[in-house]
């Protein structure tokens, strides 16, 4: 599984009004949809400021930061958790689910 990430915040790229990141099975597949994007008049990103990884590469590399939790004291989670109301404890959907 392969992702496209934003190699400054480690955010993991999401379609357009859709929640949930984009996974693609091969290298070849995440790399032709980062060209559809970064190229073209259509272009939605930056061509210097995106990458495509394994999932396991991502995971390895992507650094931990730490969040407010909302219930009092400090959290450490994945930078590209940062603002899930479902995985960020600094979220009050966090806590409501």
């Amino acid at each position: 599984m392969f992702v496209i990430y934003n190699t400054k915040d480690f955010y993991l790229w999401r379609e357009p009004n859709h929640y949930n990141e984009r996974y693609y099975a091969t290298a070849r597949a995440a790399k032709a949809q980062l060209t559809k994007l970064t190229k073209g008049p259509s272009a939605v990103l930056k061509e210097d400021e995106w990458a495509v990884a394994s999932v396991d590469e991502f995971r390895m590399m992507e650094p931990e930061v730490e969040v407010e939790s909302v219930m009092g004291g400090t959290v450490k989670v994945r930078a590209s958790e940062r603002g899930n109301p479902a995985l960020d404890p600094g979220m009050e959907g966090y806590w409501s689910m």
